[in-house]
């Protein structure tokens, strides 16, 4: 496959094949056969047959997988919306390289390796383990001016896409995407906002536990760059990567980048948490063929995720209240696959010398 700049696929619409349909009714036709009850496994058979149909395959190994955590800090956090400093985005990037973040733990348990990015952590410093695709230390304080310039922007897109590429040539036919980064849930409720035009109140969250007047705080914060930028007006059409730009983070940008190489190189991409979200809508406004290589791994704590998974039509399998970060929902998704795959593979009526159940007689007994 051509290897393309980022701004070479926004440019030329992507040049996105879609997903094989006539894959994703073998498979769903496969499920049928297999000795349960029909649509058995509800929301799973769907999601292995949007898998399957994204990779073409209608026996997808979805074993061979990889989490893309991508790492930046946020200038945003100078205006008091974190509990957290910056350090601590620094922290636990080592932790990842060393593989004793929770992410990597949890990794480890499903069987999934874990490839960490630094995009833009407050810190010159090598990370071990930790691939440096810096762009900036940290971002631009968004209330003082957009967050990245355009050419920071692609930067950060294009370390999303190369990952993806890096993916693709070692083999692996499944990734999830994950984060890290202090006032990234500041950045992302602004994004997320003004992409769906609804009022800072309404998506910002305590992030990793602020109280309530750091509530309040950040949510004065969202609010004032909305209406600096105009992103608080109701209808026209907006530019979502220009909002991503001006409010977003270099993980966010980094994110969608991944999520456009993975649809490029038709390899499925599970998301993780609001911020994996706020770029998957930034990315999906712009590009909408993107959306069918996508899958929504959990539904969230923060308060934007409903809104996101109803702009993306998405139905995470998972609702287990978290706000972990790092790609841990993906992960535990993940951790759901190999059982899921194992009755795929499993006995059939023919073999057992039944008649299958047919949708005809479901439908009869519905009614």
């Amino acid at each position: 496959m051509e290897r393309k700049t980022a701004e070479e696929l926004l440019k030329s619409g992507g040049n996105i094949a879609p997903p094989d349909r006539k894959m994703e009714q073998r498979i769903r036709m496969r499920w049928d056969n297999v000795a349960k009850p029909l649509d058995g496994l509800g929301e799973f058979e769907k999601t292995v047959a949007a898998l399957g149909a994204a990779l073409g395959d209608d026996d997808p190994d979805l074993g061979r997988r990889r989490l893309l955590v991508f790492c930046g800090d946020h200038g945003i956090v100078s205006s008091g919306v974190s509990q957290s400093g910056q350090e601590v985005t620094r922290t636990v990037a080592e932790a990842l390289g060393d593989g004793t973040s929770s992410a990597c733990r949890m990794a480890s348990a499903c069987h999934t390796d874990v490839f960490a990015v630094d995009v833009g952590i407050a810190d010159d410093r090598p990370i071990k383990g930790v691939w440096d695709r810096k762009v900036a230390r940290g971002t631009q304080n968004f209330l003082e001016g957009p967050a990245m310039t355009f050419a920071q922007f692609f930067e950060a897109m294009q370390a999303g896409l190369d990952a993806v590429y890096l993916a693709k040539e070692e083999g692996y036919a499944l990734l999830g995407v994950g984060e890290m980064g202090i006032g990234n849930t500041a950045s992302s409720a602004a994004v997320a906002a003004a992409l769906l035009g609804l009022s800072a109140e309404k998506v910002t969250g305590r992030g990793a536990g602020l109280d309530d007047d750091g509530l309040r705080r950040k949510r004065e914060v969202v609010a004032f760059a909305l209406r600096k930028y105009g992103f608080d007006k109701k209808g026209g059409k907006k530019d979502a990567l220009e909002i991503l730009r001006t409010l977003g983070g270099f993980e966010t940008a980094a994110i969608a980048g991944a999520l456009l190489g993975g649809a490029y190189c038709r390899i499925p991409v599970v998301l993780d948490g609001v911020i994996t979200l706020t770029a998957a809508l930034a990315i999906v406004q712009a590009l909408p063929q993107v959306r069918p290589y996508l899958i929504a791994s959990h539904a969230g704590r923060e308060p934007a995720m409903r809104y996101l998974c109803g702009e993306l039509a998405m139905r995470p399998v998972l609702h287990g209240d978290m706000a972990l970060g790092e790609g841990t929902g993906a992960l535990l998704f993940f951790s759901l696959l190999d059982p899921v795959m194992a009755l795929y593979h499993g006995t059939t009526f023919g073999e057992l010398q039944m008649d299958a159940y047919t949708r005809r007689d479901a439908e009869r007994r519905r009614q």
